[in-house]
C-alpha cells in the first residue's frame, strides 16, 4: 500500500509476516519512506499477514518474546501475578508492600492501677489452664473450696471417737492460724488461708504489672504471662498532631536534625516493562523550569520478571526528581520504595528507626500511562517515652512515613478501544516523583499508669483492706 503526498513524495507500506509489523521507515533507499517489519515487541502479538502493528496481549496472557505469533495464557495461580502485556507472570513476593504506617496504640479502658488490680484480681479471666494458674480468684476460690471439705471432714470426725486427737490437733492449728477472729473460732483459720493466696498472688500480679513498661521491651509472651491479657500494659498513650513551624523543646531538638539529616533512597521498579538500562535518563527538575541531568543511580534488569529497578540517593529530602524511558514499549506497573538506615546516640536516648516503604500500583486490564506523577508527602513522627522513674531520662524515637498520592495510571487515549496498537505507544515514558514534606508532625506520647512505689503502696493498701 502506497501513500502519494507530493511530487517526489511518497510512503511505501509493506505487509509484514505473522510476529512481525511494518513499524520503521527506511527512507535511504529513495525519496519515498518504506515501512520495513520488525519483530513484534515483548508483551504483543500478530498472527496474520497484514498491514496491521502488533497487538497489546490481552488481560491474562503474556508473550516473552520467544514467539510474536500468539499470546500464552498466563497460569493461574495466587503466587503470581499477570499484568496486561505481561512478558512473564511476577511472583507476588518480588512486589509485596511494607508500610511502617501501624495505628498508635491506644490506651486501655481502665488507667488507674486500683481498678486494674481488682479487675484482674476478683474475676477469672479466661478459662484457659494458664490464665486460671494466675489468677488470684481461682487459687483462694480453690482455697475456699478446700476448707469447706476440711470443715465437712471435721464435722463427721465428731461421729469417731477414735480419731479425736486428730481433731483437736486440728483445731488447735487453725486456732491459731485464724488471724480473722483472732482465734475465738476454729474454722477462721481457713478463711485466713484463703485470704493470705489471695493477698501472696495480688503481690504477684502487682510484680508482673511492675515490668510491663514500656511496651517496645516486653514481648507478647510476657505481657500475655504477667496479666493474661495482651492490651493490659502499665502504659498509656497520647497522640496528636502538631505544625512544624512551633518552637520545639530543647531536648526534642536533636531527634529532628536526625531525621532532617537521614540518608533516604529512592527506588523504583518499573515492573513487566521491556525497557533496559540504557533506555534510562534521570534528571531533577528545579523552580522555573531549570533542570539537571544525573546518572547517581543503580540500575539492573531482572529477565526472569522483566523488572526495570533504579535507585538513587535522594540529594535532599524535598525534590522533584524525573525518570525518562525511551523506547517502543510500555510498562505493566509500578513499585515504589524508600529506605533510610537507622542510628541512635546520647547512649541510645535518642533513636532514628530504619526506613523500610514500598508500594506497588497497576491498573488492572491497562498498561501505565506515559506521564505517570507520584506525589510523596513524608510526614514526621515522634515517639517520646517517659521515663519509668522519675529521675530516668525520657527517650525519643523518629521515623519518616511516606504517603503516595497517585493520579491516573492508565492512559486510554493511547490504548482506547481502537489504539491497543504499538504503533500508537508513545517512544517516551516519563515518570515524576514529587517529594515534599507535610505541615504537621505526630507526637505520640507513652507513659506510666503507675511507677514502682505507687504500685508498691497500692498493694498494700489493697491487701491491708
Amino acid at each position: 500500500m502506497g501513500l502519494v503526498f507530493e511530487a517526489g513524495a511518497a510512503l511505501l507500506l509493506s505487509t509484514s509476516p505473522p510476529g512481525y509489523c511494518s513499524a520503521r521507515i527506511d527512507d535511504s533507499l529513495s525519496d519515498m519512506g518504506v515501512y520495513t517489519s520488525v519483530p513484534c515487541i515483548p508483551g504483543t502479538a500478530r498472527n496474520t499477514t497484514s498491514f496491521g502493528p502488533c497487538f497489546l496481549c490481552p488481560p491474562k496472557t503474556k508473550n516473552n518474546d520467544v514467539s510474536g505469533i500468539e499470546c500464552e495464557t498466563c497460569a493461574t495461580n495466587n503466587s503470581l501475578l499477570c499484568l496486561r502485556g505481561s512478558l512473564v507472570e511476577i511472583p507476588l513476593i518480588n512486589i509485596t508492600n511494607y508500610n511502617q504506617a501501624i495505628p498508635y496504640p491506644n490506651s486501655p479502658d481502665l488507667v488507674q492501677f486500683d481498678d486494674i488490680a481488682l479487675q484482674n484480681i476478683f474475676s477469672f479471666m479466661s478459662t484457659s489452664p494458664h490464665c486460671l494458674i494466675i489468677s488470684p480468684l481461682f487459687w483462694a476460690s480453690l482455697a475456699v473450696g478446700l476448707g469447706f471439705i476440711i470443715l465437712i471432714i471435721m464435722c463427721i470426725l465428731i461421729y469417731f471417737p477414735q480419731w479425736y486427737p486428730q481433731r483437736i490437733f486440728l483445731k488447735k492449728l487453725f486456732t491459731h492460724m485464724d488471724l480473722i477472729g483472732e482465734g475465738e473460732v476454729w474454722f477462721g483459720g481457713l478463711w485466713t488461708v484463703a485470704i493470705v493466696v489471695l493477698i501472696v498472688f495480688t503481690c504477684k500480679f502487682s510484680f508482673s504489672f511492675n515490668r510491663l513498661y514500656p511496651i517496645e521491651t516486653i514481648s507478647l509472651d510476657v505481657q500475655t504471662t504477667a496479666s493474661c491479657n495482651s492490651i493490659l500494659p502499665n502504659t498509656k498513650f497520647t497522640s496528636a498532631l502538631q505544625l512544624l513551624s512551633m518552637l520545639q523543646h530543647d531536648e526534642e531538638k536533636l531527634i529532628f536534625t536526625m531525621l532532617d539529616e537521614q540518608n533516604i533512597t529512592l527506588t523504583i521498579h518499573f515492573v513487566s516493562t521491556g525497557f533496559l538500562c540504557p533506555s534510562l535518563m534521570m534528571q531533577q527538575n528545579l523552580d522555573r523550569g531549570q533542570r539537571i541531568p544525573s546518572d547517581k543511580f543503580n540500575c539492573s534488569f531482572d529477565e526472569e520478571t522483566s523488572i526495570l529497578s533504579v535507585s538513587t540517593l535522594l540529594p535532599q529530602h524535598l525534590v522533584t526528581l524525573q525518570f525518562d524511558l525511551i523506547g517502543p514499549y510500555f510498562i505493566g506497573g509500578l513499585r515504589i520504595c524508600l529506605s533510610g538506615p537507622s542510628s541512635a546516640q546520647d547512649n541510645d536516648k535518642y533513636t532514628l528507626q530504619e526506613l523500610r516503604f514500598c508500594q506497588f500500583f497497576y491498573t488492572d486490564n491497562e498498561t501505565l500511562t506515559i506521564n505517570p506523577t507520584i506525589d510523596v508527602k513524608m510526614t514526621k513522627v515522634i515517639n517520646r517515652t517517659v521515663g519509668y522513674n522519675v529521675n530516668d531520662d525520657m527517650t525519643f524515637s523518629g521515623i519518616w512515613i511516606p504517603t503516595l498520592i497517585v493520579g491516573t495510571l492508565s492512559d486510554v487515549l493511547s490504548l482506547g478501544e481502537s489504539g491497543e496498537y504499538i504503533r500508537y505507544l508513545s517512544h517516551r515514558i516519563t515518570l515524576v516523583v514529587d517529594i515534599t514534606e507535610s505541615e504537621f508532625f505526630m507526637k505520640n506520647i507513652q507513659e506510666p499508669i503507675a511507677r514502682n512505689n505507687e504500685i508498691v503502696l497500692r498493694t498494700i493498701l489493697l491487701a491491708s483492706n
